[in-house]
Parts: structure tokens; C-alpha cells; sequence
């Protein structure tokens, strides 16, 4: 009888522990696909204001840099 309600005791941690995850897993979900368009929206603005603090290294003929080619 010990056993069953131990059992019994068990089985409703198992679901409402499942369902706990569940529902936090849908909310991660729902924050990466917000954030997801956040950054498909708002990605060129940032570059450009980004491009003023990094700029890309253009490739000169005075270049330091090594660049090997792979044959």
C-alpha cells in the first residue's frame, strides 16, 4: 500500500513537473522568435552605427597582412 502511494505521489510530481517545462519552454520559444524579428528589423540601423566603431579592414597594396591562398 506504501508503495502505491509513493507511486501515486511520484506520478504527480512526473506531470506537473512535465507541464511546468512545457509552459516555460513555450515562453523561451515565444522570447527567441521576438527577438529573432527584433534583430531582422532593427539589423541595419545597428551595422550602421556599429561600421562608425568597427570599421572593415579594406585590403591595400600597403596591407601588413598575410593572406594565404589555398592550391
Amino acid at each position: 500500500m506504501l508503495s502505491l502511494l509513493i507511486l501515486f505521489i511520484l506520478l504527480l510530481a512526473f506531470f506537473s513537473g512535465a507541464r511546468r517545462g512545457f509552459s516555460m519552454q513555450v515562453v523561451y520559444t515565444i522570447g527567441y522568435i521576438l527577438s529573432f524579428m527584433a534583430a531582422q528589423h532593427f539589423y541595419k540601423d545597428l551595422a550602421s552605427r556599429l561600421e562608425l566603431y568597427i570599421p572593415y579592414p579594406a585590403v591595400t597594396s600597403n596591407s601588413q597582412m598575410v593572406f594565404f591562398d589555398q592550391t
